[in-house]
């Protein structure tokens, strides 16, 4: 799952044809010693804001796939407005490498 870059990890999430890949790219995170660079030859603050953004890239991609999904099988288009909400660590932005699932769904 070679990645060449953060920007690269970046785009190659967002144009995730499936769950299995967005999975594989997620493990390659840590995985991949030169990955790990991306995140730790920084300071601080540029160091976990890249790691939120990745995090972020991931669930976003994940609610896309989930709903061309959903739609594939018939689902058809969510029902009523919603958002995904980030609790905790994602929520403030202060994710690691090891981000945990607290989230949430607000419906209208």
């Amino acid at each position: 799952m070679g990645v060449s870059s953060y920007e690269s990890l970046g785009g190659r999430i967002e144009r995730a044809p499936d769950c299995e890949t967005l999975g594989k790219l997620r493990r390659a995170m840590w995985e991949e010693g030169r990955l790990r660079s991306f995140f730790f030859s920084r300071d601080t603050v540029e160091e976990v804001n890249r790691i939120n953004d990745i995090h972020d890239r991931i669930i976003r991609r994940a609610v896309a796939l989930a709903e061309q999904r959903v739609a594939a099988e018939g689902g058809g288009a969510p029902p009523v407005p919603y958002e995904l909400l980030l609790f905790g660590s994602g929520g403030r932005g202060e994710a690691t490498l090891w981000r945990d699932q607290d989230k949430g769904l607000v419906f209208r």
